[in-house]
C-alpha cells in the first residue's frame, strides 16, 4: 500500500518559494557552483520585503490512502521535529543559515515556528527534545534568530527541564568492530584514523573515532536518555594543544543536513568542554577506555580553550560554500568555536588524499 502525504502548501506559498529559489539558484550559479537546490515540502519559507524577516514554518503532515488517514512507519502523521535531524525536512539550522547568507540583502532576521507534536512515543519525544536543544542553541549563537511566541513556552519548559538535573554523556565501552560488509564511509573513516592526517597542514597530539554523544539525565541508562541516539557518535576527533577538533565525515552525500549535524555536535562539545553543563559520570574508569578516549577524557575538565568543527567531505551541498562557513564563524556570538571544510579524494587504490 502506497500512502500519500497531504499537501499543506497553497499555490500562493509555492509561488513565493519559487521566487526565493530562483534568487538563491542564480546567486549560487554566479559564484561558480551548480545550483540543484529544492526546498522541502515540510517547511514553508516566506520573506517579508518590508521587515526583511524570513519566516520558517515546520509542518506536521498526515498520511492518506484512498482518502483516509493511514498509519505508516512514522505513525499517522510525520512531524520533522521528531525525526532525524540530518534530513532536508528537519535541518532548519542549515536552511536558516544558507538563506540568511545568500539572500543577505533581503533577509535580516529569521523567525521559526513549528507544529508542536501531540501524543508521541518515547523515541519521538527524544527526537523532539533534541530539536528543542537545537533551537535553544541557535538562539544562543545567532542574535538574528528567534522563534514565534506560540512556541516559546515549549522551549522555556525544556530549558527548565535541562537545568533541573545533571546531564551526562556516555563513553565508549569497546573497540569499534569491523563488520564483514562495511560501508564505504566507515572504510574511509578507518583510513583517516590509520594515517592520522585529518586536516591539511595540522599535526595533532591525539586522535580517535566514534566518540559517543548520547545524552542522559542523572545517570547513563536507557530509561534516562534525554535525546535519541544512545549509539550516536562523532565520526572523528583530534586534540592539538588546547584545541578540540571534531569531524563530520561524508562520502558521496550532498545533503544540506551535514551542517545541522556538525553544529549539533559542536554545541554538545561546547557544553562539555567549555560551558561544563554536560559532564561524564563521576567515578568513570578511564583505564578501560578504548580508541584513545582516555586522552580526550583528560582534556574535558578545563584544558580545552577552543573547538573546531570540520566538514570532512568529497562533495558538498551547493549552498554550503567557503564564504558561507566564514559567514557562520563571523556571525556566531560564541567566538570559541570555528567551522571549516576539508575536502578529500579517494583514489582508485583506495588511498585518501587531502585536497
Amino acid at each position: 500500500m502506497k500512502s500519500k502525504v497531504d499537501d499543506r502548501k497553497s499555490p500562493i506559498q509555492k509561488e513565493i518559494e519559487v521566487q526565493i529559489l530562483n534568487i538563491l539558484r542564480n546567486r549560487i550559479t554566479c559564484s561558480g557552483m551548480k545550483n540543484r537546490i529544492i526546498f522541502t515540502d515540510y517547511i514553508d519559507f516566506l520573506v517579508d520585503s518590508q521587515t526583511k524577516k524570513l519566516s520558517m514554518a515546520i509542518h506536521e503532515k498526515k498520511f492518506y490512502y484512498e482518502g483516509k488517514t493511514v498509519k505508516t512507519k512514522y505513525g499517522y502523521e510525520m512531524n520533522p521535529v521528531c525525526q532525524n535531524m540530518q534530513t532536508d525536512y528537519a535541518s532548519f539550522e542549515a536552511w536558516a543559515l544558507c538563506l540568511k547568507y545568500w539572500l543577505s540583502d533581503q533577509i535580516e532576521t529569521v523567525c521559526l515556528r513549528w507544529d508542536e507534536p501531540q501524543h508521541i512515543d518515547v523515541v519521538r519525544q527524544r527526537h523532539y527534545n533534541r530539536f528543542l536543544y537545537r533551537v535553544l542553541k541557535m538562539q544562543e549563537h545567532f542574535e538574528w534568530f528567534s522563534i514565534e511566541a506560540e512556541n516559546t513556552p515549549a522551549v522555556w519548559n525544556f530549558q527548565t527541564e535541562l537545568e533541573s538535573g545533571n546531564l551526562y554523556l556516555n563513553i565508549p565501552r569497546n573497540e569499534a568492530s569491523t563488520p564483514q560488509k562495511e560501508s564505504s564511509e566507515a572504510t574511509i573513516e578507518r583510513s583517516f584514523i590509520s594515517r592520522k592526517e585529518l586536516f591539511k597542514g595540522v599535526d595533532f597530539d591525539a586522535c580517535g573515532n566514534q566518540l559517543p554523544v548520547g545524552v542522559f539525565r542523572d545517570s547513563v541508562s536507557n530509561t534516562n536518555a534525554l535525546f535519541t541516539g544512545g549509539k550516536s557518535a562523532i565520526d572523528l576527533w583530534a586534540i592539538r594543544s588546547d584545541e578540540l577538533w571534531i569531524f563530520e565525515l561524508k562520502y558521496r552525500n550532498k545533503k544540506i543536513g551535514i551542517l545541522t549535524e556538525l553544529l549539533f555536535y559542536l554545541w554538545l562539545m561546547e557544553d562539555l568542554c567549555l560551558n561544563h553543563t554536560i559532564h561524564y559520570a563521576p567515578h568513570t574508569d578511564k583505564t578501560t577506555m578504548p580508541r584513545n578516549f582516555d586522552k580526550f577524557y583528560d582534556r574535558t575538565n578545563g584544558d580545552i580553550a577552543a573547538i573546531h568543527g570540520v566538514l570532512l567531505i568529497d562533495e558538498l551541498h551547493p549552498a554550503i560554500s567557503p564564504d558561507l562557513l566564514a559567514f557562520i564563524n563571523r556571525e556566531d556570538r560564541n567566538k570559541r568555536s570555528t567551522i571549516h571544510a576539508q575536502y578529500y579524494k579517494c583514489q582508485s587504490d583506495k588511498k585518501i588524499i587531502l585536497l
